[in-house]
């Protein structure tokens, strides 16, 4: 990993999901579980629902959040969202469509991993001189 990345530079892009990947979030996900969407946050995944869209029928991913907010994401939109993995067996609190909370939540965890990423990275110099 570049120096840069450990001192605060651009992160990675997030690679696009492959057809693979898609299958197993289908097999690995069920009605009740929570989900994280890229852009919305931590949510509760309610299953996939055909929908008619201007004349077109397409699946959705319904996905309930706080205060009983709803999301429907398209079915070829699934690389944006994945299942919720917590380093607790409590349940997540989920965050509510529309406000700052998810981006708040996502910053302060990135500049931990940074801070992270950063002293390890120094801890390697100062093992390696």
């Amino acid at each position: 990993i570049p120096a840069g990345e450990f001192l605060g530079g651009e992160l990675p892009k997030p690679k696009k999901k492959k057809k693979a990947e898609t299958q197993t979030f289908f097999s690995d996900v069920v009605p009740g579980d929570y989900i994280v969407h890229e852009k919305h946050g931590i949510g509760r995944y309610e299953g996939i629902e055909r929908m008619n869209t201007a004349g077109v029928m397409r699946d959705y991913f319904k996905i309930t959040y706080a205060k009983d907010d709803v999301l429907y994401v398209p079915a070829e939109n699934m690389d944006r969202v994945q299942k919720y993995i917590g380093s607790s067996d409590a349940p997540p609190r989920l965050n509510r469509l529309g406000s700052n909370d998810w981006a708040t939540r996502k910053q302060k965890y990135l500049k931990l991993s940074r801070s992270l990423q950063r002293n390890m990275w120094l801890c390697t110099q100062t093992a390696e001189t």
